[in-house]
């Protein structure tokens, strides 16, 4: 029988504590006599659940898979199932799926599903409703997928259920397997091999644990032999489970500038002290670049009879004075969006990455730095078409997050592969996004500006649209 993979995602927006939880399906393989349920649910923004409980419910309301409960609280761990069924006998009402729960406000989070058949080659539509407190919102639908084919006259063993518990987590971290199986022939006894047996901590128990050992998709499989003599007789399923691989979070060096120094006049007007320049910050392989730290005040130069030089200003590197004063008229006129955070930019002073936390805000000019840059000028103007920089000005700095990581091919353009990714981007600013997101989602908050990354993309974008470029106050230098 082939895998049916059913996705439920519970999404809610503002306050509410309840959610919608959607259906939507694809194909994969799996046992040759049971159908399968795949479950994920993402829950509103600052609410999260640690354990989650679930059963699988004939039409009678016997349970044919769990009770089970399992642990998310891996940071790439997602509420996430996938169960193996029995095939839905003719002309019964189908199966539904029960969720509960508590998230991290104390509320009690419940939700069953519209029963649905695990009948070959049927799509039926599925809505199901996972509410935390009392809280509701409209349930929308989707499609669940059951492809099954029935062995007659099999005395082979029958795997009547398994689970996957979550379905993704990190490498290095466990997930929950178990099986339940059974056999026609009375007398007989079955056992049980996971494999490969590398990664379970007991491969021949029906239940135990599955660890993560690389990152990626992973497969495999359980096959339940049972001991009827002359010859005995097996069954498999295969399973999939996304291993998430770690970092290494480095620490950039510092940089240091140099010291401006005045001319010195005789009998005239004493020269000016120049700022050193912008110390360029350490490289981390990773981690987070470390910041440039500007260089010193000059010394204003000596005059006999004349004038004392003034000493030179401290330089800020691209987030000039200048080239804030240039992007905050564009907010005037209206060219530049979302630049500062919300509630700032009302003024020089806390405009763009200066309306940020003090702890921000070196992130924020960091990856403005980079994207002002010519390593990510040269990104976008040869960036893959599906990003149609020439289309829209070249003011998008996508491509210096992608770089030449993705490409287009009959899976999807570079551009929608790009957007949808966690990992893999290799442009010259990868490195400056991550750290300007926070530990969040980088393409999740690719124009958020309530974080430095969103603003600074924002900036950028200012920058070409206003265009604050055109008078080079907000285009110096080559970047990091």
């Amino acid at each position: 029988m082939r895998r049916n993979s059913v996705k439920l995602a519970a999404l809610a927006g503002l306050a509410l504590l309840g959610g919608a939880v959607g259906v939507n399906c694809s194909n994969g393989s799996n046992s040759k006599n049971g159908g399968d349920v795949k479950l994920a649910v993402v829950l509103p923004g600052g609410v999260h659940i640690d354990t989650i409980s679930y059963k699988v419910q004939n039409s009678a309301n016997a349970t044919i898979a769990g009770p089970g409960s399992f642990s998310v609280t891996d940071p790439n761990a997602t509420i996430s199932l996938d169960i193996v069924v029995p095939v839905t006998p003719t002309g019964d009402a189908g199966d539904d799926v029960v969720l509960t729960a508590t998230d991290s406000l104390g509320n009690s989070c419940t939700g069953t599903s519209a029963r649905f058949p695990v009948v070959a080659g049927t799509n039926p539509s599925v809505a199901m409703t996972l509410a935390c407190g009392s809280a509701t919102s409209p349930n929308p639908t989707g499609n669940i997928g059951v492809t099954a084919m029935v062995v007659e006259g099999d005395h082979c063993p029958n795997i009547t259920s398994g689970v996957v518990a979550p379905d993704q987590t990190s490498v290095g971290a466990t997930a929950n397997v178990a099986a339940t199986a059974a056999d026609a022939d009375v007398g007989e006894t079955l056992t049980y091999a996971w494999a490969p047996a590398a990664n379970f901590a007991t491969p021949t128990s029906a239940a135990t644990t599955y660890t993560c050992l690389a990152a990626g998709t992973q497969t495999f499989t359980l096959v339940v032999t049972d001991s009827h003599a002359p010859t005995s007789c097996s069954t498999t399923a295969t399973f999939t489970i996304i291993c998430v691989g770690t970092t290494t979070t480095g620490t950039g060096g510092t940089g240091t500038g140099g010291t401006g120094t005045g001319g010195v006049s005789t009998g005239g007007t004493a020269g000016t002290g120049l700022a050193g320049s912008t110390g360029t910050g350490g490289v981390s392989t990773g981690g987070t670049a470390g910041t440039g730290v500007a260089g010193s005040t000059g010394t204003g130069g000596v005059s006999t009879g004349g004038t004392t030089g003034t000493g030179g200003s401290a330089s800020i590197g691209n987030d000039t004075v200048a080239c804030r004063t240039c992007e905050l008229q564009g907010v005037t006129a209206g060219d530049c969006f979302n630049t500062s955070p919300t509630g700032q930019g009302t003024s020089v002073a806390n405009f763009g990455c200066e309306g940020l936390p003090a702890a921000s805000v070196a992130s924020c000019q960091t990856l403005l730095y980079c994207l002002q840059g010519q390593a990510c000028k040269t990104s976008i103007a040869s960036a893959d078409a599906s990003f149609s920089e020439a289309a829209l000005l070249n003011d998008s700095p996508l491509p210096c997050l992608c770089g030449t990581a993705f490409v287009t091919d009959s899976t999807g353009t570079a551009h929608d592969k790009c957007v949808t990714a966690t990992t893999g981007f290799n442009g010259p600013c990868a490195a400056a996004y991550a750290a300007a997101a926070n530990g969040g989602s980088v393409t999740g908050n690719f124009t958020n500006n309530q974080i430095a990354e969103g603003v600074a993309v924002n900036l950028f974008t200012c920058d070409i649209d206003h265009p604050c470029t055109s008078t080079a106050t907000c285009a110096v230098g080559t970047g990091p």
